[in-house]
């Protein structure tokens, strides 16, 4: 008799990339003007160590607002990636939605609507129930919370300031560095 292998669900922190990995400085069209938040490399080393995927969920109106195109953040995403491998810190995905309702098509992707989240969770194999959405902004909390994640807000970047949604976070930390040691433990 063979047993069959459970279909083994994987848990993920979704994380919001400017604000929250690097700092939040307007339009982010090159590397150059990438610069991470003390601790980052910690915090995506904790994560990774404690068996989580690391999946990155980023509006990028830029492409939409034509202040760059598509294959130049599509770019600045694979060296994303490539430096942190680099570093021994495996990112399993970038997601970016392109779109913004002012320029173009209204779409399913650009948070806090989860288009984003349900490919990841398609391709991962992902519990939503037992994963997190990490953000700077009320779309990332709200998008954490329409797709059933906990939620937790950071200080950096916006900090939650941009209160264009009515939503509460499950946790409020000062960082990403101190949110992950504190969720580890949770």
């Amino acid at each position: 008799m063979v047993l069959k292998k459970k279909n083994i669900k994987n848990v993920a922190f979704f994380l919001d990339r400017d604000g929250v990995i690097n700092h939040e400085i307007g339009y982010i069209n090159s590397w150059k003007k990438i610069k991470f938040y003390k601790n980052t490399f910690k915090a995506l080393r904790l994560i990774q160590k404690s068996g989580y995927k690391i999946i990155i969920v980023t509006n990028q109106s830029i492409i939409a607002r034509k202040i760059a195109k598509k294959k130049e953040i599509q770019n600045l995403h694979y060296k994303f990636i490539d430096f942190f491998e680099k570093k021994n810190i495996k990112i399993n995905k970038i997601y970016f939605c392109p779109h913004h309702p002012k320029f173009n098509k209204n779409c399913n992707c650009r948070k806090p609507k989860n288009g984003m989240i349900l490919k990841a969770k398609k391709k991962f194999n992902i519990d939503l129930k037992k994963s997190w959405m990490i953000g700077d902004k009320s779309s990332d909390i709200k998008v954490g919370k329409v797709s059933g994640l906990k939620t937790v807000l950071v200080k950096t970047g916006y900090g939650g300031l941009d209160k264009n949604y009515k939503v509460k976070p499950d946790y409020v930390f000062e960082n990403l560095y101190k949110a992950i040691t504190k969720i580890i433990k949770i």
